[in-house]
């Protein structure tokens, strides 16, 4: 649009404004714990600051590419919590059905937006891929390469 400031593409600064007791009826669900939550808007903050966020559409209910991106970090951080169910989609806190419960099978879905993932955030994918979880498609990722 004319006459609006453009971003330079380098980040910005970002603020999360988080209260815990806000979740405590999702609390149950899969995404729904607050540390969930949180992590899940800490992943968006860290891609605006670094610059990354792009917010282009994007099928299976997750809404945008960066509702994928956050949401698989957070499952991956679920799985590593111990927790069996995890975040279908955007749509709700829906559990992730099989087949793509399985990492391989999820990595196999959606290997371009994982991998897109991986190779803007190297450094941040190689410190999740040594997360020894059951969900792990980053690290699935890693070892197909």
């Amino acid at each position: 649009m004319p006459n609006q400031p453009r971003g330079s593409g380098h980040g910005s600064d970002t603020v999360i404004w988080f209260t815990p007791q806000d979740y405590i009826k999702t609390d149950t669900l899969p995404g729904g714990r607050p540390d969930e939550v949180l992590l899940h808007e800490m992943v968006h903050a860290l891609r605006m600051e670094m610059g990354l966020n792009l917010c282009l559409g994007m099928d299976d209910g997750f809404d945008t590419v960066e509702e994928f991106y956050a949401i698989l970090i957070a499952n991956i951080y679920r799985s590593e919590c111990g927790y069996q169910t995890l975040r279908a989609n955007h749509d709700g806190k829906k559990m992730l059905a099989a087949p793509f419960t399985d990492d391989g099978r999820f990595y196999k879905q959606w290997k371009d937006k994982v991998d897109t993932l991986i190779h803007q955030m190297r450094d941040l994918c190689n410190a999740i891929a040594a997360v020894p979880c059951a969900f792990n498609p980053i690290r699935r990722a890693k070892a197909v390469k």
